[in-house]
């Protein structure tokens, strides 16, 4: 949950730096329209609601190992995907890659919350010394959200400092870079997260 928060949040983070590479999308809308710009703030939600309505019903079927390798490759795939859109020139093209990088992600984290949760509650159950804190696990697991949401924010804060990213005015291009770098570490948590699951996790009883 650590990583997904880290991501999702970040979205509304970033969008001074937004501002700053993409002023005429983001600021007087001459290449895109105000409210394609909002689509951005909620399109995640709908890729976490198709995630957690599929993987919630093939769950059980293709198992919560395979299904919890699925959704961590789909959240690195989606991160890759974000750390370079700032590299996209035209403004309404850099928006409708953020979109649909966005709504990718957002689909493998909706497909982590019943895999996360159900994996915590079976582990809980099948140890005799968890059994009676099963409850406790799944809430640990769903606390990471507050800590990748902190962290991000603490990187964001870290790079603008390193590039003096302050001010009125923020310089184009390091904005760019604060963005590519701060989802560039959510990728690399990502990455860590993949080589786990496919190599160390076990199927829960």
């Amino acid at each position: 949950m650590f990583s997904e928060a880290y991501i999702i949040f970040s979205l509304g983070l970033i969008k001074p730096l937004q501002s700053a590479l993409y002023p005429t999308c983001f600021k007087t809308h001459t290449a895109c329209s105000a409210e394609t710009t909002h689509v951005q703030n909620y399109i995640q939600v709908c890729g976490i609601i198709v995630g957690m309505l599929t993987f919630g019903l093939l769950g059980d079927r293709i198992g919560r190992r395979w299904g919890s390798r699925i959704v961590a490759t789909i959240m690195l795939t989606g991160t890759i995907l974000l750390t370079f859109t700032p590299l996209v020139a035209n403004p309404a093209g850099y928006l409708n890659y953020f979109i649909v990088a966005a709504t990718w992600y957002g689909f493998g984290v909706g497909g982590e919350y019943p895999m996360a949760s159900a994996s915590a509650a079976e582990r809980s159950q099948s140890d005799l010394h968890w059994r009676s804190r099963r409850g406790e696990q799944v809430v640990l697991t769903f606390s990471g959200q507050g800590m990748g949401n902190f962290i991000n924010g603490c990187v964001i804060l870290i790079v603008m400092s390193i590039y003096n990213l302050t001010g009125p005015t923020l310089d184009p291009i390091k904005s760019r870079n604060t963005i590519m770098i701060q989802f560039a570490v959510g990728a690399a948590v990502s990455v860590f997260l993949v080589l786990w699951r496919y190599f160390k996790l076990q199927e829960s009883k």
